[in-house]
C-alpha cells in the first residue's frame, strides 16, 4: 500500500470511527447484552461460559466477549464501566475489512480501484455504525473479508506462503464469532465460480484436507467446552432456537418478505450507494472479466440467500458490501465504458431517489429536537442538528448534481468526505443531547448522586432494559412494584427504581409494611426499544 494511501485511510478511520465512541451510551438491546456478558467474564474467570447475570447467552460463540474483555483489560486498566474499551474490537473490525478490501481490490484490479473502494466500504452508514457498537458484526466482516482476499488472489493467479493459514485462521475465527454462517461467503462464492468456470484447479492450493483441521483447531476446543459444561443446552439454545429457527420463520419480530434488502440499500451503503446502477452496469457489461465474476459470486448467492430467509435484519447483507464497493470502484474508475450502458433518464431517476433520501435524513436530524427533546432538557444547542442537517442535505444536493452531469468522481469524493463530517457531527454533538433516549444512562447517574456508597444491588420494578444493567451493575434486580417495596423493607440501604405504572402497587405494599418511601429524583424519557415514553423515581426506604 502505497504511504499517501495509508495516510488517507489512517484519516478516514480516524474522522468515521473514533468520534463518539466514549460518550455515545449502550445502545439497547444487543450492545449492553455483549458488553454485559463481557464484563461477567471478567467478573467471574469464566471465559467458557457466556451469561447475561443468571441467563445463559447460547446464541453467538465466545470469541467476541474474549476481544472485549482483552480490551478492557488492556486498555482500560480493567474499568467495567468503560464503553469505548468494549467497542474497540469492532472498530478494529471495520479497520481490518476496510484493509483487506483493499488489498482484494489490488489483487482484482489495480490500487487506484482499491482506495476508492475502500473509501466506499469504509465511509458505508452500516459499517460506521457497526464499528460504533461493541457487537460481532465488524469483526465478522474482517473475518470474511480476509477469506475473500485469499480466494481472489488465488483466483487471479496468485499464491503466496501466507495465503493458506490467513484462509483457515479466517474462516475459524468467522466461525468463533457468528457460528457457521460465517463460512456461508467463501462457499458460496467458490462454488458460484466453480459452476461458472467449470473447474476448480485455482483453488488446489487451499488444501481443505489439512485447512478443515486447522480450522477445527481454532473452532473444536471451546465448543467442547461449552458443550461439556452447558450438558448440551448450548446446541439446543445456537443451533435449534437460533440459526434453524431464523431459517424457518421470522423470529423476535424481524420477518420479513423477499426484496427487504433490495429496499433498503440506499441507505445502508449510503452514500456509496448512489453509485450502484453504475457498479450494476459494469458488472453486466464486463461479467466475462475473471475480476468481475469473482465479484459476483461472491455478492450475489448471499444476497438471493439472505433475501429468501425469513428473519432479516439490515446488517446480515453487510458480508457482500465489499464486494459492492469494488464493482463501485471499478465503475467509477471506468467511467467512459460505463456511462454509455445508462441512459439519462435512469441516471437522473435514481439520483433523485438518491436526493430524497438525503433530504429525509436531514429533516430527521433537523426535527430531532421537536419530537425527542423538550426544550429545557437540552443537554448541547440546537446548533447540533442543525449542523448534522444542513451537512446531511449538503452532502445529497451535491453529491447528486454532480453524479447527473456526469462527474462521477467528483460525486464520490463529495459523498466520502461529507459522509465522514456528516458522522462527527452526529456522534459528537447529536446524539449526546438526545437526553430523552438515555434513560439507563441518566438513571445510573441518579442513583450514584443518591447513594455513592451503596453496597446493595439497585432493584427496578417495570423498566427491564440491559443497559440499565451493565451501568449499574451485575447484581441488578428487576420486578414487581410490590417486591420493589419488599427489597426496600429487606435492605435498609437499598435503592428502587420504579416506573410510573407500577407506583401504585409499589406505594400500596410500602403501606402495608410501614415503610415511609423517601422519592428521590424522577427520570422521564423515552423508551426507544419499544417506543414508549416511561417516568421513573427513585426511592429510598424511611420508617415511621
Amino acid at each position: 500500500m502505497p504511504l499517501r494511501h495509508a495516510i488517507a485511510l489512517a484519516a478516514l478511520f480516524l474522522a468515521l470511527y473514533l468520534p463518539g465512541l466514549a460518550t455515545t451510551p449502550p445502545l439497547d438491546r444487543d450492545e449492553p447484552r455483549f458488553m454485559q456478558a463481557s464484563k461477567q467474564m471478567l467478573e467471574t474467570g469464566d471465559y467458557v461460559d457466556i451469561r447475561f447475570q443468571e441467563d445463559p447467552r447460547y446464541k453467538k460463540p465466545a470469541l467476541i466477549y474474549w476481544m472485549q474483555a482483552a480490551s478492557v483489560q488492556l486498555f482500560a486498566g480493567g474499568d467495567k464501566t468503560a464503553l469505548w474499551a468494549y467497542r474497540l474490537p469492532s472498530v478494529l473490525g471495520a479497520v481490518l475489512a476496510v484493509t483487506f478490501t483493499y488489498l482484494t481490490a489490488s489483487t482484482l484490479a489495480s490500487r487506484s480501484v482499491a482506495i476508492v473502494a475502500a473509501g466506499v466500504l469504509a465511509s458505508s452508514i452500516l459499517l460506521t455504525a457497526e464499528a460504533h457498537i461493541a457487537k460481532t458484526d465488524a469483526m465478522l466482516l474482517a473475518a470474511i473479508t480476509a477469506g475473500q482476499y485469499v480466494l481472489a488472489a488465488l483466483y487471479r493467479g496468485e499464491r503466496r506462503r501466507h495465503h493458506f493459514p490467513l484462509f483457515w485462521l479466517a474462516l475459524g475465527a468467522g466461525v468463533m464469532l457468528k457460528g457457521p454462517v460465517a463460512l456461508v461467503p467463501a462457499v458460496a462464492t467458490v462454488a458460484g465460480l466453480a459452476a461458472w468456470d467449470r473447474t476448480l484447479a485455482w483453488a488446489k492450493p487451499l488444501r481443505p484436507l489439512i485447512g478443515i483441521p486447522l480450522m477445527l483447531a481454532v473452532t473444536l476446543p471451546w465448543f467442547i467446552a461449552i458443550i461439556v459444561q452447558s450438558d448440551g443446552h448450548f446446541l439446543q439454545k445456537a443451533v435449534v432456537e437460533d440459526m434453524l429457527n431464523k431459517v424457518g420463520g421470522g423470529v423476535e419480530s424481524h420477518g420479513m418478505p423477499p426484496g427487504y434488502y433490495l429496499a433498503i440499500i440506499a441507505l445502508t451503503f449510503w452514500p456509496g450507494s448512489l453509485f450502484l446502477p453504475v457498479a450494476v452496469a459494469g458488472a453486466w457489461l464486463n461479467r466475462a472479466e475473471k475480476p468481475v465474476r469473482f465479484l459476483i459470486c461472491w455478492a450475489l448467492p448471499v444476497w438471493l440467500m439472505f433475501e429468501l430467509i425469513p428473519t432479516k435484519l439490515p446488517h446480515y447483507t453487510l458480508p457482500i458490501f465489499p464486494a459492492l464497493a469494488i464493482l463501485t470502484a471499478m465503475a467509477v474508475t471506468d467511467t467512459g465504458a460505463i456511462a454509455g450502458q445508462l441512459s439519462r433518464r435512469w441516471s437522473k431517476v435514481w439520483g433523485g431517489i438518491w436526493l430524497l433520501l438525503g433530504i429525509v435524513l436531514a429533516v430527521g436530524l433537523l426535527g430531532s429536537p421537536l419530537f425527542l427533546i423538550e426544550p429545557l432538557t437540552l443537554a448541547i444547542p440546537e446548533a447540533a442538528f442543525w449542523s448534522a442537517g444542513t451537512a446531511a442535505l449538503a452532502v445529497a444536493l451535491f453529491s447528486t448534481f454532480a453524479y447527473w452531469r456526469g462527474d462521477v468522481r467528483s460525486a464520490l469524493t463529495a459523498a466520502v468526505i461529507g459522509a465522514a463530517g456528516l458522522y462527527v457531527l452526529i456522534f459528537v454533538a447529536a446524539l449526546p443531547a438526545l437526553q430523552p433516549l438515555w434513560v439507563s444512562t441518566r438513571l445510573a447517574d441518579a442513583v450514584s448522586k443518591a447513594s455513592p456508597d451503596r453496597s446493595s444491588p439497585v432493584f427496578i420494578a417495570g423498566f427491564g432494559e440491559p443497559s440499565a444493567v451493565f451501568l449499574l451493575g451485575t447484581e441488578t434486580r428487576h420486578g414487581s412494584g410490590e417486591q420493589a417495596a419488599r427489597y426496600l423493607d429487606a435492605i435498609r440501604d437499598g435503592v428502587v427504581l420504579v416506573e410510573a405504572r407500577h407506583r401504585e402497587a409499589f406505594m400500596t405494599e410500602a403501606e402495608i409494611l410501614g415503610l415511609q418511601p423517601e422519592a428521590g429524583a424522577t427520570i422521564k424519557g423515552l423508551n426507544y426499544s419499544r417506543g414508549d415514553p416511561v417516568t421513573i423515581t427513585l426511592y429510598r426506604a424511611a420508617r415511621r
